[in-house]
């Protein structure tokens, strides 16, 4: 058995939608092309939405739910949760989009990082989700949040096809 923080998890869920807030943002600003800003300064907005749920599950969280036990014969899912937390395999907590943004102007560049920013997004999302079935609240409004993730690789992706093909 492993013990998994639920409380770190979707605190970190929650940094991962003020990353994208912050990279968005700053994108936008820096987009020359209105449709590609009015594309980023919606993206904000969802983020926004899904930092608000991740933070009003976390807050709702029982304190038996914010520690749960999974099964683990082999040590993997500790091992896989642990890297997802604290190996960076998601988001870089040091990212700076700024600095980013500045050395990587193009639209194209910007949007093949968002695309990657959202397909992490999606598979992390995914593995908290089978973390928070001991909370069926939760499993609902992460399963919308994952479908809009996917959308917005969907938007971002049909973007990009504008600016290399």
């Amino acid at each position: 058995m492993v013990l998994v923080n639920n409380f770190e998890v979707l605190d970190m869920a929650v940094n991962l939608e003020r990353n994208g807030i912050s990279f968005y943002s700053k994108a936008a600003q820096q987009a020359a092309d209105p449709s590609l800003a009015k594309l980023l300064s919606g993206l904000v907005e969802m983020e926004r939405a899904h930092e608000r749920t991740f933070s009003e599950l976390r807050a709702h969280l029982s304190p038996e739910q914010r520690q749960i036990e999974l099964a683990d014969k082999e040590g993997v899912s500790a091992a896989y949760i642990d890297s997802l937390l604290h190996g960076q395999v998601v988001f870089d907590p040091g990212f700076d989009a700024q600095s980013w943004l500045e050395a990587h102007p193009t639209p194209a560049e910007m949007l093949r990082k968002a695309v990657g920013f959202e397909k992490d997004t999606v598979m992390f999302y995914m593995s908290i989700r089978e973390l928070m079935l001991p909370v069926q609240a939760s499993t609902a409004k992460i399963d919308t949040i994952i479908a809009e993730e996917k959308r917005h690789v969907v938007l971002l992706a049909g973007q990009l096809r504008r600016y290399v093909s």
